[in-house]
């Protein structure tokens, strides 16, 4: 199924600004809106929390969730605070910002501080992007996985009872 709708912090409606490669459009309110101008083209959509869609929809357990919303990571992360201090999800994939003056990601600590407090570690470091704009040879971003303690215990407890 698909669903015309937003993940974030709590439940309302935003402009998302339609780019020509879907994968780069984005809601209003971000860093970016300083370089939207008229000629854009904007959709009402509504926000929702990744809670409030899971109760709806009677979903009980994600087993891979990959955040990728150009700088809203942390607030889809705020909306899925239940499902994350139930450890209802097992593994966490974000867009991490790495370099301080990156203003288009979340910076990978503030992502690391949230996910650790519910639970969640880091798992891996993927996708690693140099410093593209400026062309500067350090990090910009990464894609940063992080496991539910949940299931750590679930994989000890199986690796055990093989052994």
């Amino acid at each position: 199924d698909c669903y015309q709708l937003a993940l974030g912090s709590s439940n309302s409606s935003g402009k998302m600004v339609m780019e020509s490669s879907s994968d780069m459009s984005y809601l209003l309110g971000q860093a970016k809106e300083s370089r939207t101008n008229s000629h854009v083209i904007t959709e009402v959509v509504d926000i929702v929390t990744l809670d409030y869609f899971c109760h709806s929809k009677k979903i009980d357990q994600i087993n891979y969730l990959k955040i990728d919303t150009e700088g809203r990571d942390l607030e889809v992360l705020k909306g899925a605070a239940n499902m994350l201090t139930e450890q209802k999800i097992d593994f966490v994939e974000v867009e991490a910002g790495m370099n301080p003056r990156n203003n288009r990601h979340v910076p990978f600590e503030a992502l690391k501080k949230f996910l650790e407090s519910h639970g969640y570690f880091l798992f891996g470091i993927y996708e690693q992007v140099n410093e593209f704009p400026t062309g500067e040879p350090h990090l910009r971003r990464t894609n940063s996985l992080f496991i539910s303690h949940r299931t750590i215990k679930m994989n000890r407890k199986s690796t055990e009872a093989s052994a």
